[in-house]
């Protein structure tokens, strides 16, 4: 198989007997892509630019930058972005994944998932080698 190709335990079921009612799961994917991670980086970024409203024109001076980190977020947007369906319900109605619901998910319930989702994701040459000289 070539590198662009999906393989079969590319997207993994999540469920939690315990805590989960029996018709809720989700599906994510285990591979990060470049565009994935781009993405989270991205938006851990928070850039707001306020011009001097004295001065007009593309070469606008006095422009103000505030940079703000939102780190708090990663985990919440890498398993927004790998996420590719759930089942989840509030109220006995289907809750639409979006970033806006995964916000709204208990925390324990956002670590189990990302949790489950780092443990499936797939390892590198390098890494099982030094893993299997550890144990």
């Amino acid at each position: 198989m070539g590198v662009f190709d999906e393989k079969q335990d590319d997207i993994i079921i999540i469920r939690d007997e315990k805590n989960w009612e029996p018709h809720e799961q989700c599906c994510a994917r285990t591979v990060v892509k470049v565009a994935d991670f781009e993405w989270v980086q991205n938006q851990l970024v928070l850039i707001k630019q306020t011009a001097n409203k004295s001065r007009r024109g593309a070469f606008q001076r006095d422009a103000q930058m505030d940079i703000q980190a939102q780190t708090g977020a990663a985990d919440r947007l890498w398993v927004f972005r790998m996420l590719v369906d759930w089942t989840f319900t509030k109220g006995g109605q289907p809750m639409p994944l979006s970033l806006e619901a995964v916000k709204q998910l208990p925390q324990h319930v956002l670590n189990f998932i990302y949790n489950k989702i780092q443990e499936a994701q797939p390892k590198e040459d390098g890494e099982e080698d030094a893993e299997s000289r550890t144990v």
